[in-house]
């Protein structure tokens, strides 16, 4: 009887296995066919009056050395 349960168990557990597989291979693809879609949509992105407007207004997205430079030092002297 045990080796009837852990045979079924067993089945279950492979069952379960591949399925999760096949699930992670699907959402791979998805996230792959999206990526090749996004990367051709910036190769093919032509610059307009409209969205030279738009990106005056995108913040500076660089850190500031100044500024990581201080937080880190207060880091470390309230730590000590």
């Amino acid at each position: 009887m045990a080796y009837i349960l852990l045979a079924l168990f067993s089945s279950i557990m492979i069952f379960m296995q591949v399925g999760a597989c096949i699930m992670i291979r699907k959402v791979c693809g998805s996230f792959k066919e999206s990526l090749e879609q996004y990367i051709d949509f910036l190769l093919m992105f032509e610059e307009t009056p409209r969205s030279k407007l738009a990106k005056k207004y995108v913040p500076n997205m660089e850190v500031l050395e100044e500024e990581t430079a201080s937080m880190m030092n207060e880091t470390v002297r309230t730590s000590s």
